[in-house]
């Protein structure tokens, strides 16, 4: 089966299987540093990702998706509920700009009346919305389901999750959304944050248990056993919709991540580990226990930092560096410097913190093909004094750093990036991305 290697700059090397069905990405455009929507969608191609979602209809991402076979989640402007919900014009020209100019080459998840209006004042247009909508689209013979995003503010009880319900100010208006819903075999779509959950509460809510870390079983719920805060939020909702009476009804999860900085609890540690654990745990197929072996389709929030979102973490959910680029292993003066400086650091403390022989001879192989790369790459043919002076320092960085070929995650991540074969066209992004781990957090 074709691997999937998806380079983050946040949370690491991420392998899949591509025929994986659950896993996409948000694509959010609140930033002003933000790179063009067609080298994004590029560089989501380059990567496999076949889901991503973006929350109004920018016709320039919309363009840049056109025969790039990435399935797409497409948000009406939550402005917008209010004249779609009553007037259907509105409602059928909103479908012929929107979607009737792409249907033949963009494929369409869904369509999402609203992001988080549920409870609010914007709450009792969108039904109203989706239905007017889904009458455009089938006046096309357009077969695209559309529905709403909810976040788990919706819920008034959610613990154990078995006794999951809608809250008072909710339920009026998911009672017949979900009844729509469940007539459509459309599925409503919800956004799951542990991390918030968690940091509204860390003295009762354990770290682990939050980024699905596969602890033992934290919360039992009658036959149910919960090992991560994710499948037990996701229940809560099931739960709540069987209450109103559709048990059947499914729950795409539409956003879910951690943020990388903007609270203590906001650490690019965190932010890796909850969403490599996230990936492990939809690519398994295992399902929540409520609803076990069932792929809870999953959609990673978010591709970018946002700098126009609220200062702190909302600012900060964004996996990529903002440039759209990846570390393509330039070899610069800072970075010969940079890794001067570590290779002295090496000499002077690699065998104080237990590097054996045995231990550098496992790296040396794999030193040696990168050392050929780095001189080829930058310098044509290798010559002698290149691969020597390369070839100590890369080493030298190995001395110093080798604390973390056993303890972090992320270097062994880095060095997955250039073993693997699926990856072995980025092998020059090693050294950049290994001296990251050293950068300050901002």
């Amino acid at each position: 089966m074709q691997r999937l290697c998806v380079l983050l700059f946040v949370f690491g090397c991420v392998t899949l299987s591509s025929g994986v069905d659950g896993i996409g990405v948000n694509y959010g455009l609140l930033g002003n540093n933000l790179p063009p929507p067609a080298q994004v969608i590029n560089l989501l191609k380059s990567r496999n990702f076949q889901k991503t979602r973006i929350f109004n209809p920018n016709p320039d991402v919309l363009k840049a998706l056109e025969g790039s076979c990435i399935s797409l989640i497409l948000g009406v402007r939550n402005e917008d509920l209010q004249q779609l919900a009553s007037d259907l014009t509105f409602a059928t020209n909103w479908v012929n700009t929107n979607v009737v100019p792409h249907v033949s080459s963009i494929n369409f998840a869904y369509i999402s009346a609203g992001n988080e209006v549920i409870p609010g004042q914007l709450a009792t247009f969108v039904l109203g919305a989706m239905q007017n909508l889904d009458m455009a689209l089938k006046a096309h013979n357009i077969n695209i389901p559309v529905t709403t995003t909810v976040s788990l503010q919706v819920l008034g009880t959610s613990y154990p999750p078995s006794n999951g319900s809608f809250s008072g100010d909710s339920i009026q208006f998911l009672q017949p959304i979900a009844q729509f819903l469940a007539t459509k075999q459309y599925p409503l779509l919800a956004d799951v944050y542990p991390y918030f959950a968690y940091a509204s509460n860390p003295d009762e809510i354990q770290l682990d248990y939050a980024l699905i870390k596969n602890t033992g079983v934290i919360v039992v719920d009658g036959d149910l056993r919960y090992n991560n805060l994710f499948d037990a939020m996701v229940d809560a909702l099931y739960a709540a919709l069987e209450k109103v009476g559709q048990p059947g009804l499914d729950v795409v999860v539409s956003e879910t991540g951690w943020p990388s900085g903007g609270d203590v609890y906001a650490t690019i540690d965190n932010a890796q580990t909850y969403v490599n654990n996230l990936i492990a745990h939809v690519a398994s197929g295992k399902g929540t226990p409520r609803k076990p072996g069932k792929v809870v389709e999953t959609y990673i929030f978010a591709l970018f930092n946002e700098n126009q979102k609220p200062v702190g973490t909302e600012q900060n959910f964004g996996g990529l560096a903002n440039d759209g680029e990846e570390y393509h292993g330039k070899l610069t003066c800072f970075v010969i410097l940079a890794c001067m400086m570590a290779a002295m650091g090496g000499v002077i403390f690699g065998y104080d913190i237990g590097i054996s022989e045995r231990m550098v001879a496992r790296r040396q192989s794999f030193l040696e093909e990168l050392t050929s790369l780095l001189v080829q790459s930058f310098f044509g043919a290798a010559s002698n004094i290149y691969m020597l002076i390369i070839g100590r320092v890369l080493l030298g960085v190995g001395f110093a750093n080798q604390q973390y070929f056993s303890t972090s995650r992320r270097t062994s991540y880095i060095f997955t990036l250039v073993k693997k074969k699926s990856c072995s066209q980025n092998a020059n992004q090693a050294v950049p991305l290994y001296l990251s781990e050293m950068a300050a957090s901002k």
